[in-house]
């Protein structure tokens, strides 16, 4: 993997990123959302916006987002308790936020790799770890 001064974290849907971003405004990350909005990419083109993720990185941004394609490149993955997970989604639904089904997706694919990225166990977690 190579060096860059930007950083991608992945945290599940319901993890509280938005809620985390606006709650800390001085917080130089952009939401992978917002990103992908800006860049014109349609909602699920999980591959195009992983590549999005890594040039952007490239440049300097520092990214957290739900949305990945392989975990290459990637600095952290955050995993929440399912438990909290499930009643966020329970009281806020969106199409498509399975958090189980996410964090075992992603559980699977960090345990494949030779050097997994950074696992952290909330958002305020990996933000003062990750800079």
């Amino acid at each position: 993997m190579a060096t860059y001064t930007g950083r991608i974290i992945i945290a599940p849907c319901a993890t509280g990123k938005s809620h985390y971003l606006r709650e800390h405004p001085q917080c130089d990350w952009i939401e992978g959302d917002d990103l992908y909005k800006l860049c014109g990419i349609p909602y699920n083109e999980y591959e195009e916006a992983h590549y999005i993720n890594i040039e952007y990185k490239k440049s300097g941004m520092k990214i957290i987002t739900s949305t990945w394609w392989t975990l290459d490149d990637v600095d952290a993955i955050i995993f929440p308790p399912i438990e909290i997970l499930i009643e966020r989604c329970r009281l806020e639904p969106r199409p498509d936020n399975n958090p189980v089904e996410a964090v075992e997706l992603l559980r699977k694919a960090s345990e494949k790799m030779a050097n997994p990225p950074q696992i952290f166990f909330s958002i305020e977690e990996a933000m003062e770890k990750i800079k």
